[in-house]
């Protein structure tokens, strides 16, 4: 059942208009700033780096969908059960490469790895322990790097012993993704901040243990994460940060927004910073465990193009592009003139089915359908992966091919407002 409300901004870049919510009583507005180091520059794409992300973000969010059935008992809508699932990847993966008066807080965040990860600083415990976070739309867990991490390349480490807050939950928790990194470790509850939004008891996994990672992966030294997806997604079981906010009415109204502009990136919690937009708001619904949104599917320069099913889209700040049915996206570059499969360009990567290439003068308007509203996506948006190579005069396109995902289309979005009802217990 669809119970949330999804208030998009902007897609890839794209500055687009909205509704103004009902204002709420005596906020209090702070801003949490992300910093953008890329911007529009010509580069040439790090294409480890996207496949990397890529594959990750895949398995994401079949690893939450694990944690759907786990924590309902039921396969989520539309998917095979987790057992099924993992026979199908396994088959796959051979082949892949204090509580406190109502507030409002922006946090600035830094953009990493080129917009892989946008992070922020978050504080755990008594006295407080800050880590560098990323923040995930596309899951629903909390994890800080542990002191007894040896393979953690970060001085960053989380000491529950140091924390006059600290209480040892008595459990454990593991996160697998497809590239074969893991990370495992006790789950503590312990006071965490973000500026001066305070949660008690937060459920914190602390990574204690990890698979090798690739060098590229340890160099970003991302080693925190918070997922801002639902709770029926949580790989712990727990309230999510959010979740424990709005429930204990810490925060105005049950909402956050990203804005991730090239120059004052933030995440903005208890509504909407209101010098990130201008115009009118477009609420759709939105189910419970991802930010998964009904769309209308995509269009080039105003023509739709055709869509079997009804079209779904997650909200994932975790993912690097968008990713889209085969079918679809083969339909849209075939009509950009001069789009290429990606190896047709350079024959290095003739195995990377489902990524395509578009001249560098790339001025066409690629657009998502949203409540019946028309979001366009500018074309120095929708190449800002960057070159095919250094000097290249074709660039990759934004939107890859990708057809074993739990919806449609995964989006990356740089405005976005997300809101639930006041219902108790549910997540912002």
């Amino acid at each position: 059942m669809y119970i949330a409300s999804v208030v998009l901004a902007v897609i890839i870049g794209t500055v687009a208009t909205l509704a103004r919510p009902t204002p709420q009583a005596r906020p209090v507005s702070k801003t949490i700033s992300l910093e953008r180091r890329g911007g529009h520059t010509r580069h040439a794409a790090n294409l480890d780096h996207l496949i990397a992300n890529l594959d990750r973000v895949a398995f994401k969010m079949h690893r939450t969908l694990d944690n759907y059935e786990d924590n309902t008992g039921s396969p989520f809508p539309g998917q095979k059960t987790a057992s099924q699932r993992k026979r199908d990847l396994i088959e796959k993966r051979s082949s892949m490469i204090h509580k406190r008066a109502p507030a409002t807080h922006g946090l600035e965040l830094q953009d990493i790895a080129d917009g892989m990860w946008w992070a922020g600083n978050v504080s755990v415990g008594t006295p407080p322990q800050t880590f560098e976070v990323d923040f995930d739309t596309g899951s629903s867990d909390f994890w800080v790097t542990g002191k007894d991490c040896l393979r953690c390349q970060t001085p960053l480490k989380y000491d529950p012993h140091s924390s006059t807050t600290a209480v040892d939950a008595s459990r454990n928790f593991t996160i697998r993704y497809g590239d074969g990194t893991s990370y495992s470790g006790p789950v503590w509850r312990d006071t965490v901040s973000i500026g001066n939004l305070v949660a008690e008891h937060q459920a914190v996994g602390a990574v204690d243990n990890t698979s090798p990672m690739d060098d590229s992966a340890a160099a970003d030294n991302i080693w925190s994460l918070m997922g801002m997806a639902w709770p029926s997604l949580s790989r712990s079981g727990n309230s999510t940060f959010m979740n424990t906010l709005s429930s204990g009415n810490d925060i105005p109204t049950s909402q956050f927004s990203f804005s991730l502009d090239d120059d004052s990136a933030e995440l903005f919690i208890g509504g909407v910073n209101p010098n990130k937009y201008q115009g009118e708001f477009i609420y759709v619904n939105t189910a419970q465990d991802f930010w998964r949104v009904h769309t209308g599917g995509l269009s080039l320069n105003g023509r739709s193009l055709n869509m079997t099913g009804a079209g779904e889209a997650i909200i994932d700040t975790g993912s690097t592009a968008t990713l889209g049915p085969s079918t679809v996206v083969r339909e849209l570059y075939s009509q950009i003139p001069g789009a290429k499969n990606l190896s047709e360009v350079n024959q290095t990567y003739d195995s990377f089915s489902g990524w395509y290439a578009v001249p560098c003068e790339f001025s066409d308007t690629v657009s998502f359908i949203f409540g019946g509203v028309t979001f366009d996506i500018a074309p120095e948006d929708f190449i800002e992966l960057g070159q095919v190579s250094t000097n290249s005069t074709y660039c990759i396109g934004g939107i890859i091919a990708k057809d074993d995902l739990p919806s449609e289309y995964v989006l990356y979005v740089l405005i976005i407002l997300l809101q639930t009802h006041n219902l108790p217990g549910t997540l912002t």
